[in-house]
């Protein structure tokens, strides 16, 4: 047997960890607060929603989303089984388009096709956004020349200038459009990175927007890609099944109450359980796969004593914000919407959705709830403190969703909804009649909402040096979660799985097992404009400005 690890969360990263280790040999306990894993990844049962002898609604804390640039975490579910000969990757289908949807005017479709040249995405882009945006040219031709910065600056400015830098003031919004900041500067971030143009850092959105458009020029992997149905039967439930058959021990219902530390080592790690008992876990090393805001309270002095570099995970802490998804259970008769993602890009609380049963083909909707369920409409909510659309509160604004109870989250977003999906001519196809819904109830409503506690970390301005990385400087304690140093750097499932990989390859290597590294692999540059970064690369050392030209 090898030597023993204990991996604190059980969430993406936990799991990642564990299936890499368990492969090359480890032995692995996973601890986990819930009674399932997966973190906020995982999908429920809706309780109560099912009439005997058919099967409760599914439910999910928000919706999946595999864009093209994922890597590490295809990999990953490509090595999952999930039975008859498939994996969980062969679960993940393609969406055909996506859609922009705008209160009082008709909504915008991307194209099914991708552009293959700069002139045609440059033609897309003004095919989108001249007809009735308000956008200018002018407009049109500033956003194209910020994406070929972000394209061609060299990493070194990218670390040192855009990580110090808001999107707002990169986008230079003071001196834009009301259009401008409408569509690029507001709407972008709060739908791409779920934060507030002002905060986020511009790297980050960077990252995750120039991934996106070089998609659009590959054919070989789909630029959006979903799950064939609810997250946990079709993927995360066989992972477990797979890690436990392999040796893995999962022990659920057990809280992280500290880490225990002589200022140089990790000594053991107590828990509570759900029934109140007390215990504390012992290995040979530790992997701390907790979301940020759960580790930064497990930070004691021992610990900050044998690695100063942790002590930036506590400002860390509060650079979360709430993206909680709704599902609405339309009755009857579906309504697809579109082929792919849903933005609603001017709604008060930054809607983006995806309509499921057009992609969950294998699943028996007669089975589920009364069975009378048309579809399945899951919604993002990202902006949990803007006024809404429905119900009047104090100083003669509308209530924010964080002051709405609820059924008033429920049906202000439904509002937001329908007013945004309303044609130009015709009704709307979503009915006027709220359907049942469900929110994750792991955020709590008191009668307002208190309490979340599944948050995503957002990447701030300046951020970058309190983020540590995977390996930290205690020989037995390894970090595996969306807030550590990666490639990806954007709190998603990959850079979950990225930093799971650097923890185990820091294990391999302080153990000297004889295992083969977990692979890691950077982001994709296109060659063609790698001419323009190397050409940058020069000016950044010579201390030049960026001018966006090859050398």
């Amino acid at each position: 047997m090898g030597a023993t690890v204990l991996i604190l969360g059980g969430g993406i990263g936990g799991l990642s960890a564990a299936h890499e280790l368990v492969e090359r040999g480890f032995a692995v306990t996973v601890l986990e607060q819930r009674e399932v894993p997966g973190g906020k990844a995982r999908s429920l049962l809706v309780p109560n929603s099912a009439v005997p002898p058919k099967e409760p609604l599914p439910g999910e804390h928000g919706f999946r989303f595999f864009p093209g640039f994922y890597r590490h975490i295809i990999d990953t579910m490509a090595r999952t089984p999930v039975g008859g000969g498939r994996s969980a990757a062969d679960h993940l289908v393609a969406a055909s388009h996506e859609m922009l949807a705008r209160m009082g005017k008709p909504p915008i479709r991307l194209l099914p096709h991708q552009p293959h040249t700069l002139h045609q995405l440059r033609e897309t882009l003004r095919t989108l956004f001249t007809a009735d945006t308000g956008l200018t040219d002018e407009d049109i031709a500033f956003f194209a020349m910020k994406l070929w910065k972000l394209m061609t600056a060299c990493p070194e400015r990218a670390l040192h200038e855009f990580e110090n830098e808001s999107w707002m003031s990169f986008m230079d919004a003071a001196h834009r459009s009301p259009a401008f900041n409408e569509y690029f500067v507001a709407g972008l971030t709060r739908c791409l990175v779920a934060a507030k143009a002002d905060k986020a850092n511009v790297r980050a959105g960077g990252v995750v927007l120039t991934q996106l458009i070089y998609g659009m020029f590959d054919d070989s992997t789909p630029l959006d890609r979903l799950l064939d149905g609810p997250t946990s039967p079709v993927w995360l439930t066989p992972w477990r099944e797979y890690l436990a058959g392999r040796g893995v021990r999962f022990e659920f219902g057990q809280t992280i109450g500290a880490i225990g530390c002589d200022g140089r080592r990790i000594t053991g790690v107590s828990t509570t359980a759900t029934d109140g008992g007390t215990q504390t876990w012992q290995a040979d090393h530790y992997v701390c796969a907790l979301p940020v805001e759960y580790t930064a309270p497990l930070l004691t002095p021992a610990l900050l004593q044998a690695d100063p570099g942790l002590a930036g995970i506590a400002s860390l802490a509060s650079d979360v914000y709430d993206m909680v998804g709704i599902q609405y259970y339309l009755p009857d008769v579906d309504v697809p919407l579109v082929h792919g993602h849903l933005s609603l890009i001017d709604s008060p609380w930054a809607l983006t959705g995806i309509s499921q049963r057009q992609f969950w083909k294998g699943v028996d909707f007669a089975r589920l709830g009364d069975g009378h369920v048309g579809g399945v409409l899951s919604i993002d909510v990202s902006d949990w403190d803007t006024p809404g659309l429905c119900f009047p509160g104090p100083e003669g604004k509308n209530l924010s969703a964080r002051q709405c109870t609820a059924p008033q989250v429920a049906q202000d977003v439904w509002t937001q909804l329908r007013r945004s999906l309303m044609p130009a001519s015709g009704p709307c196809p979503l009915p006027e009649a709220l359907p049942r819904w469900f929110i994750d109830p792991g955020v709590k409503f008191d009668p307002t909402m208190v309490a979340n506690d599944s948050r995503l970390f957002v990447n701030l301005v300046g951020t970058w040096e309190n983020r540590p990385e995977a390996a930290t400087a205690i020989p037995n304690l390894v970090l595996a979660s969306d807030y550590v140093r990666t490639h990806t750097n954007l709190a998603t499932m990959e850079a979950a799985n990225e930093a799971a990989r650097r923890a185990v390859n820091a294990i391999i290597e302080r153990t000297g097992v004889k295992a083969d590294p977990c692979g890691v692999w950077p982001l994709h540059t296109p060659a063609v404009l790698k001419p323009f970064i190397e050409a940058d690369c020069v000016l950044w050392h010579l201390g030049h400005p960026w001018t966006g030209e090859a050398a």
